[in-house]
């Protein structure tokens, strides 16, 4: 017969390890946010980037929406966009943004909308996505 003890172990341990892989998610996200540079970071709540224009979050606080259209955003989509392990919709339409599409948008595999007209965006659309 399993100990209740052990059970409470048990269970104190997946609480745990669900809270962390949570929050290196949210950490990477966060980061991700922040290397686009389209956010002015003195006004930031950088504890959740779940209150920031244009970002949508689920409960568990995963990014699941960015919406930046005709924000007058430049620079190019960063690498870390594939961070976003729950995005469903990236509009970035109406911008400035540059550059070719990193490969990383593949793995974005949640993703239902992909908005990127009216951009400066160079380059073909990489067979991996």
């Amino acid at each position: 017969m399993v100990s209740s003890f052990f059970i409470a172990v048990v269970a104190i341990l997946w609480v745990t390890f669900d809270t962390t892989v949570t929050s290196q998610s949210s950490f990477l996200e966060l980061e991700a946010l922040l290397k686009t540079g389209w956010w002015n970071n003195t006004n930031l709540n950088m504890s959740s980037s779940c209150n920031w224009l244009g970002i949508a979050c689920d409960e568990g606080g995963s990014v699941t929406k960015i919406d930046l259209r005709d924000n007058e955003l430049k620079g190019s989509i960063p690498p870390e966009i594939g961070n976003f392990s729950k995005l469903t919709r990236l509009d970035l339409s109406y911008n400035y943004v540059s550059g070719e599409l990193p490969i990383s948008l593949a793995r974005l595999t949640q993703l239902k909308e992909l908005l990127l007209s009216n951009n400066h965006i160079t380059g073909s659309i990489p067979l991996e996505i």
